[in-house]
Parts: structure tokens; C-alpha cells; sequence
């Protein structure tokens, strides 16, 4: 793997990532001076969504997504909130939602 480094992005194709995790991929991909005083992942997510989703939206740079096939921002925020949705249903659904994307990548390879 030759390019830029960092942990973070080692464990995308390892297993679902965090709040925490999800916060610092946020900062490497966006900036890390945007997330000094954003809401807390843990007391406050909603309030991380809604920071997240108005820097996306600051922002008025789409990419590419091979999966939609369409413009959209780095970051689902709608995805986001329905795989870490609350209490012990978010982890069975950020379970499953892993589990359906490997699904559909298996059987796109065949």
C-alpha cells in the first residue's frame, strides 16, 4: 500500500469504524481545524451529524460515488445516523449493513 498512511484508514475495510473513529476519519478527510470544537460523538450526536452535515454542505464540493453513480458529498450523513441509529438496534443494524455490503461485493466479483 504505497501512498498516504494513517490508521484510520487501515480499519475502513477491517470492521465498521466507531463514533470515535468516525470522527477522527472525519477530521483527516475534511480537516482537522474544522472538528477542534465540534459536538461530542458521545453526548451529543445529533448535534455531530448536523455539524457534519453543514460542513458537507459549506463545503459545495461534490465527488463521484461509483456506487450511486452519482455527484454527492465525501460523507453520507443519512447513513451515518441510520448505522449508528440508537442504543444496542444501532449495532445489530451497523452489523447487518456490513454484512449486506460484503454480500453484494461477493457476489459482484462472480
Amino acid at each position: 500500500e504505497i501512498g498516504y498512511q494513517h490508521r484510520i484508514f487501515d480499519l475502513l475495510d477491517e470492521r465498521p469504524l466507531n463514533k470515535d473513529e468516525v470522527k477522527e476519519f472525519c477530521s483527516v478527510l475534511l480537516g482537522a481545524e474544522y472538528f477542534e470544537n465540534c459536538p461530542d460523538v458521545h453526548t451529543d450526536w445529533n448535534g455531530f451529524l448536523k455539524f457534519l452535515g453543514d460542513l458537507l454542505k459549506n463545503q459545495k464540493t461534490l465527488h463521484y460515488n461509483p456506487l450511486t453513480q452519482k455527484l454527492a458529498p465525501w460523507i453520507d450523513v443519512a447513513q451515518l445516523k441510520k448505522s449508528f441509529g440508537g442504543g444496542v438496534l444501532g449495532l445489530f443494524k451497523r452489523k447487518s449493513l456490513r454484512t449486506e455490503t460484503n454480500n453484494n461485493r461477493n457476489r459482484a466479483a462472480f
